[in-house]
């Protein structure tokens, strides 16, 4: 036992020997010699504990056997490490800042490859908006190696490409093609129907017959012989009355008698059991037969522009019906059986005198689409929010002061149209339309938003203009699927700074407010492309807008700029630029890099001169100065290749520069209202040129070379002209 603890005790202190020799223990304990002090010296000098090891070797040079050599050479290498220490810090804190601005110019790099990618869609998008879809599905194309055939907006083939012939979709839903030498007339499903454009190319092969345009007072007896007839186009004709005959037509789905001069229909009309679609629109009935109700088949009827003013409690017997156009008559109720159609998907009722709407009208539970404008609407039944399908109201221009509490509950609404009434608050319950992407609710009294406005995630597109808005709350911030905002003729005197946090804003109109800046952080709305703040009270554009890399069009029209910053060079994109109605005296020079702009209006502002800077704008198409002060044009003008419109009236100039001749592209020029007493003959080179505007200038001649301007609106009216050339004067008269 005794040699065990004996053992323990010796084990014990040889650790503590052995610690007590190592640097960090020798650290807490008073050093009396040279040695001790050299080595707690270079144990911190190895630790890069420079203070200390300073310290350390400073001390053992007091002593009798110092090797002061060596401290010196220690002291030395604390100093060299306390520069490399140093160095390190600013290598590093370079590092940091080159990291920090790679990280900058890797997000202005995103933010620019953002901008092109969204410039690129646009731009195919700009393609495809120049194809007409009908019903936004059909869209005419051409495969050269196949022929014609019908796209859909995502590039889809809808119809296959198999026709040598082919005409655009038309609003009766037929194409017309050609195929095998064949005319028909094709469906959206594709489906052909042989087809005849005059009652002698009828034989039983024909199911489609066009007869429209013909001026024609009755329909030819021989058609109603055609008991095979699908399809029988009567619009744009002269049929005040249609035979009892059209009933043999068995087979017939569609019947389109658009734009005739229909005041009755007869009892016999109910026969046509296969009708599918029937287009009256834009006749005179003033009532439907009671018979009408037999058309068990239908499903789309248009009966715009009539004189109803009534329907007959058995039209609920339209059970197939899915579409029913009654705009633009004058009705001023609803049958209380109309809640019956339970097919019904498409409702228009716009342009009626509708005081009420039934509280059985929710019992609609297929309705997808519901059209109510301008009637006279004052309020809506509680039930309202009961139709369960509805995805697009409309109910602008009537006479709504309030909404119904349970408004809420329309849970699938998508698109809401409130503009043109007398609101002055939304219920509380709109917090629940999770689903809308679209409202409007231009022109009616709103003072404010209600704090849970920011709860309409879904929200896209929202219109605010034309109410009585002094500010915005800052919840609003957090409709993070905004791209579209309209706040236009409100009293908006500045904007919550966290506005900036509407990340998917492309499009903002702000003007006719009060607005005397903009948030700081307005240059976050990266994805922003257009920006109206015309009529405010800005006296200088922030440098905040000079960030907003993405923008295209910018209006700042009717403010009070004096001038504008250098950095709005940095709007690359930037292709319309409102500068009109200010106090501007010039022009940045470095506004020659927007290499994208197309169209500048400086109007009614304080130049006198062109500032150079414009004569570099390579793009430059329309280019409006009037109003001004200028006296001269500089002969760089020539420079704008690209310009098509200029217009100048309205200023003080005295002569013009023979270079404008060179302006291949101007179709346009405005010098009206000047005091021009000449015009260089050299003009006469503009061959492009549509219009010329000389009104209220001082010039005694017209160069005889003006001659060769061929069908252009040509007027020099108020000019002390002593001759004119006989060509020249013929023209003005013509």
């Amino acid at each position: 036992m005794f040699s065990y603890c004996y053992n323990m005790i010796k084990g014990l202190l040889f650790i503590c020997l052995f610690t007590f020799c190592t640097p960090s223990v020798l650290k807490a304990q008073k050093c009396y010699d040279y040695t001790c002090n050299i080595n707690r010296a270079k144990a911190a000098l190895k630790s890069e504990d420079y203070d200390e090891a300073l310290a350390y070797a400073k001390a053992s040079k007091a002593y009798p056997n110092a090797h002061v050599a060596e401290a010196d050479a220690l002291v030395d290498a604390v100093f060299k490490g306390i520069k490399a220490q140093k160095q390190k810090a600013i290598d590093e804190k370079k590092k940091a800042d080159v990291a920090s601005q790679q990280a900058k110019a890797a997000e202005k790099v995103a933010i620019a490859e953002k901008t092109k990618a969204v410039a690129a869609e646009k731009k195919a998008t700009a393609v495809l908006n120049k194809i007409y879809f009908y019903d936004d599905k059909f869209g005419l194309a051409y495969d050269k190696g196949y022929g014609y055939g019908f796209i859909d907006k995502n590039l889809k083939t809808k119809i296959d490409f198999i026709y040598t012939e082919a005409l655009s979709f038309e609003e009766n839903g037929f194409a017309k093609v050609k195929r095998d030498k064949i005319y028909y007339l094709i469906d959206t499903l594709g489906q052909e129907y042989k087809l005849a454009t005059d009652i002698n190319q009828l034989d039983s092969s024909i199911t489609a017959l066009d007869l429209r345009n013909k001026k024609l007072t009755s329909i030819p007896p021989s058609v109603f012989e055609q008991k095979q007839l699908e399809v029988l186009l009567l619009s744009f004709n002269n049929l005040s009355l249609l035979s009892d005959s059209l009933a043999q037509l068995s087979h017939l789905q569609t019947l389109d008698l658009y734009n005739n001069e229909l005041k009755s229909l007869p009892e016999s009309f109910s026969q046509l059991s296969a009708l599918q679609s029937l287009n009256l629109s834009y006749n005179e009935l003033t009532s439907l037969p009671e018979s009408f109700s037999q058309l068990s088949e239908l499903r789309f009827l248009n009966l715009y522009k009539n004189q109803l003013k009534s329907l007959s409690e058995s039209f609920s017997q339209l059970s197939a019906l899915q579409d029913l156009n009654l705009s633009s008559n004058k009705l001023t109720s609803l049958p209380a059986s109309f809640s019956q159609l339970s097919t019904l998907q498409s409702l228009n009722l716009n342009y009626n005198q509708l005081t009420s709407l039934s509280a059985s009208l929710s019992q609609l539970s297929a309705l997808q689409f519901l059209n109510l404008q301008s009637n006279q609407l004052t309020s809506l039944p509680a039930s309202f929010s009961q139709l369960p399908a509805l995805q697009s109201l409309d109910l602008s221009i009537n006479r709504l002061s309030s909404l119904p509490e349970s408004f809420g509950r329309l849970s699938t609404l998508q698109s809401l149209y409130l503009n043109v009434n007398e609101l002055t608050s939304l219920p509380e319950s709109f917090s629940q339309l999770s689903a809308l992407q679209s409202l409007n609710l231009y022109g009616n009294q709103l003072t404010s938003l209600p704090k849970f406005f920011n709860k309409l995630s879904a929200l896209q597109s929202l219109n605010l203009s034309a109410n009585q808005l002094t500010s915005l709350p800052e919840s609003f911030s957090q409709l993070s699927a905004l791209q579209s905002l309209n706040l236009s003729q409100n009293q908006l005197t500045n904007l919550p700074e966290s506005f900036s946090q509407l990340s998917a804003l492309q499009s903002l109109v702000l003007s006719y407010n009060q607005l005397t800046r903009l948030p700081k952080s307005f240059n976050k709305l990266s994805v922003l492309q257009s920006l109206d703040l015309e009529v405010n009270k800005l006296t200088s554009l922030p440098e905040t807008v000079s960030q907003l890399f993405a923008l295209q069009s910018l209006n700042v029209g009717v403010n009070k700029l004096k001038s504008l910053p250098e950095s709005l060079s940095q709007l690359s994109e930037l292709q319309s630029l409102d500068l009109s109605s200010n106090q501007l005296t010039s022009l940045p020079k470095s506004l020659n890099q927007l290499s994208e702009l197309q169209s500048l209006y400086l109007e009614a502002n304080q130049f006198t001169s062109l500032p150079e800077s414009v004569s570099q704008l390579s793009a430059l198409q329309s280019l409006n100065l009037s109003t001004n002060q200028l006296t001269s044009l500089p002969a760089s003008v020539s420079q704008l290749s690209a310009l098509q419109s200029l217009d100048l009236h309205s200023n003080q100039l005295t002569s013009l520069p023979a270079s404008v001749s060179q302006l291949s592209a101007l179709q346009f020029l405005d010098l009206g209202f000047n005091q021009l007493t000449s015009l260089p003959e050299s003009y006469s080179q503009l061959s492009a040129l549509q219009t010329l505007n000389l009104i209220f200038n001082q010039l005694k001649e017209l160069p005889s070379t003006f001659c060769v301007f061929k069908n252009i609106e040509f007027d020099f009216s108020d000019n002390p002209l002593e001759e004119v050339p006989d060509c020249l004067r013929k023209m003005k008269k013509d």
